[in-house]
């Protein structure tokens, strides 16, 4: 049943729910989760998995000329950022 349950996601293209399905399986097996609470979790799943290939579509398509972070941005080429205030933003998300 688990094969035909990949094959559907794959066809249905599932990835995120696909790449989950047996380890979440597993742990609602052990947990004795309601179907209910296993379908949220593949649908979350599935929804992390859309957002991350979605991310790395648009930095593809950004074309930028190297990975950019924190540490190697260009702070001396754009004159009106203030570094101090860009360095506290990751401190700020957390």
């Amino acid at each position: 049943m688990h094969l035909e349950l990949l094959e559907l996601m794959k066809s249905l293209r599932l990835k995120g729910m696909a790449n989950a399905m047996e380890r979440e399986l597993t742990t609602a097996e052990q947990e004795g989760l309601p179907v209910a609470k296993v379908l949220q979790r593949l649908l979350q799943e599935e929804h992390r998995y859309r957002q991350e290939q979605s991310l790395a579509y648009r930095l593809h398509q950004a074309k930028l000329p190297w990975e950019w972070s924190i540490e190697t941005f260009p702070f001396k080429r754009q004159t009106g950022v203030n570094p101090s205030q860009i360095r506290a933003l990751p401190e700020k998300s957390t």
